[in-house]
């Protein structure tokens, strides 16, 4: 990112910083801090120097040096510089979302308020810290000062849609495609919220997910096409932003740890700086490791292709932190999407998708397949395998004498007006019963106002409303449950790991069957832990369910106690099954292919 536009340099020191970036862009920042710190021994308070030295830094992995030199670069930023505020929240957005970088983009825009860039990184990092509320004012704000300006409504779009207002949303993008025909990232959009909102057919979302890589593959540079394959085992890629303490590497990382190493030859991408204990886990798991976090995806491609992939499986599709570019680029032989995006991709460049026949059905009640650009590949009985944390506290008794408590433990996203028209029903339906919710959105105190607003639009009164306190571990958002008799599942976009979590928590969950993936994860995965009378028909069979359940104490009790014991003993948490399954699928593919 240049300093000041495409203006020459006016004196040494700023020449200098110019170089330094040069060295950026040419991916040697140990040269550009190099750099950077004689312009600093000249001048320490030179802005300019400052935030490209914290630039160069990050890109060297040394955070807690590049926030320092960041953090001065604010105290000593020129006068009314809006372009340098700009720069700097960037800047500081690379060390992750915070308040710092709104108010200091909120300063840039105060400062030059027709600057649509400025609008559209304050809405970004609002929403990555789920403000969705201040996301949306921001963004409609932006809207009203750069109203041709498709980015600043794009961002509108996903503020409305994590607010839980799906259906609003797909106004919106409907609207976005109409008057911005050639913004491409809204065809992508508009296929993805049709996950929540659920007003678009299955075929008219693939279509709308075709049409946006017809528009972007030919931009694409070409990779040069893999040698022959060596003979040994298949060697199998796994690419992830989610190798970390998150719901993906629940499921994953069982299968990566149990594929036999006789067979499979395993590498691990990791594409997201943020690391923990989990990722040293799966880094330990794997043959090789590559942390491709802060490359370019021509970059994460061309590194995926030196290792001479025979299968790589894509684990986010169009989800946040994902590598659908670099994927597009076909760095290995054989390319599969799976787990982390519930829905077909559109990229025809993928070769398949693994799912099930609960997920996606071959033929009854309809042909999935019309649904997908990928071939679809089927890990009967479940394409899932659960992996319960090690330190979940124990199932909690709940007293005979409290009101019977539903809850839902899923994202504010999913708690469309269909999915709270559906709990205002079972509620209606259990006289004296009560709704425990909770979300990570949930600590956000506007974000709550709006929710109970929506809530009172269902017909749900607050005297019946419990909503959670943000839990900070694993463990204490499980303890949770210990309030939860029966849980209610979302429709259209079922939960996954919320689902799996409750069960294994000693709580019935109730799923309602739908015409798509996102609709029949719950469906799957009841049916794999031995509870398909879980599953609903339709509405009325939904509210019946929650009725009858809620109507037995005895049975309730009963299921809490052996819930967890029937889950472990069944197909979704047999974790050396499912990696058998999931490798002789690998070779089965890689044989159609013809790779052996």
């Amino acid at each position: 990112m240049s300093m000041q536009g495409s203006r020459p340099p006016v004196d040494p020191l700023e020449a200098m910083v110019m170089k330094a970036l040069d060295m950026i862009d040419a991916e040697r920042p140990a040269d550009a801090e190099s750099i950077c710190r004689r312009v600093l021994a000249k001048s320490p308070t030179y802005p300019h120097a400052l935030r490209a030295i914290s630039n160069a830094l990050f890109l060297q992995r040394k955070y807690a040096a590049a926030e320092h030199y960041a953090t001065l670069a604010e105290q000593h930023a020129p006068p009314r510089d809006a372009f340098f505020l700009h720069a700097l929240a960037r800047q500081f957005r690379q060390l992750g979302p915070n308040e710092r970088v709104s108010r200091i983009f909120r300063k840039a825009i105060a400062i030059d308020p027709l600057e649509a860039e400025y609008h559209i990184g304050l809405t970004e990092n609002l929403l990555a810290l789920n403000e969705f509320v201040e996301a949306a004012a921001a963004a409609q704000q932006g809207i009203a000062r750069v109203p041709t300006n498709p980015d600043v409504r794009f961002n509108n779009v996903v503020a409305t849609l994590n607010l839980g207002r799906a259906e609003e949303a797909s106004a919106l993008v409907d609207d976005l495609v109409t008057n911005a025909p050639g913004y491409t990232p809204a065809l992508l959009l508009r296929s993805t919220i049709q996950h929540y909102a659920g007003l678009r057919s299955p075929a008219q979302s693939l279509a709308d997910a075709a049409a946006y890589w017809e528009r972007e593959l030919p931009n694409l540079p070409p990779l040069p096409p893999l040698p022959r394959r060596k003979p040994g085992p298949l060697r199998v890629g796994f690419l992830s932003p989610d190798f970390r303490e998150h719901s993906v590497a629940y499921f994953i990382r069982p299968i990566i740890e149990g594929l036999d190493r006789s067979r499979f030859h395993i590498s691990c991408y990791m594409s997201c700086p943020q690391q923990d204990q989990v990722t040293e886990s799966i880094r330990k798991a794997s043959d090789i490791w590559r942390d491709v976090s802060l490359g370019t995806q021509a970059a994460v491609a061309n590194c995926i292709r030196g290792d001479d992939l025979d299968v790589l499986v894509e684990l986010a599709g169009h989800t946040a932190g994902g590598s659908m570019f670099a994927v597009a680029m076909k760095p290995a032989r054989l390319h599969v999407t799976y787990l982390g995006y519930p829905g077909t991709t559109g990229l025809r460049n993928i070769d398949c998708r693994l799912v099930d026949s609960h997920t996606d059905p071959a033929g009854d009640p309809y042909d999935a397949q019309t649904h997908s650009s990928e071939k679809l590949v089927r890990l009967d009985p479940c394409f899932l395998c659960y992996s319960p944390p090690q330190d979940a506290p124990p199932v909690a008794e709940r007293s005979a004498g409290t009101p019977i408590t539903f809850g839902s433990f899923n994202a504010m996203k999913k708690t469309t007006r269909r999915t709270l028209q559906l709990w205002s029903r079972v509620l209606a339906a259990v006289p004296g019963s009560r709704l425990y919710l909770k979300n990570s959105s949930l600590k956000h105190a506007s974000l709550r106002d709006d929710f109970l607003a929506r809530l009172a639009d269902a017909g749900i009164a607050r005297d019946r409303i419990d909503l959670a306190p943000f839990a900070a571990s694993t463990r204490e958002h499980l303890s949770c449950y210990a309030n939860v008799d029966i849980a209610l599942d979302t429709f259209p976009y079922h939960g996954t790991t919320t689902t799996c979590e409750a069960l294994f928590m000693g709580v019935p969950v109730i799923a309602l069957t739908g015409d798509a993936h996102v609709a029949r994860v719950g469906v799957s995965v009841l049916h794999a832990a031995q509870c398909p009378q879980w599953v609903a028909r339709d509405d009325a069979d939904y509210v019946a369910i929650a009725a009858r359940l809620a109507a037995d104490r005895d049975a309730l009790a009963s299921t809490r106690v052996s819930l967890r014991s029937r889950m472990l003993a069944s197909s979704l948490c047999d974790a050396a099954a499912m990696s058998v399954r999931f490798g002789d699928t690998l070779e089965r593919m890689a044989r159609e292919r013809g790779l052996f």
